[in-house]
């Protein structure tokens, strides 16, 4: 489950329809990009790190905003 107080990154999203599993390359995107440190430790500790890593590396990686990329990159890879 997606902690209520990460509600607010999904400005834009049926917050209660998002799952963790299904949505897992939505839900660590917007996490990266607008989350704070300890938003980023929940998903670190939700996804695991390889998890992570494996979106960053994806094609779909372009969906990071390039500050948020390149921090992501120093911890995550």
């Amino acid at each position: 489950m997606i902690p209520p107080e990460l509600a607010r990154l999904f400005w834009d999203t049926n917050f209660s329809s998002l799952g963790l599993e299904q949505n897992d390359r939505t839900v660590i995107s917007r996490v990266l990009n607008y989350g704070t440190l300890g938003d980023w430790r929940w998903l670190a500790k939700t996804y695991g790190r390889e998890r992570v890593q494996a979106i960053l590396t994806a094609k779909g990686r372009a969906s990071l905003r390039e500050p948020a990329r390149r921090l992501a990159e120093v911890l995550f890879i």
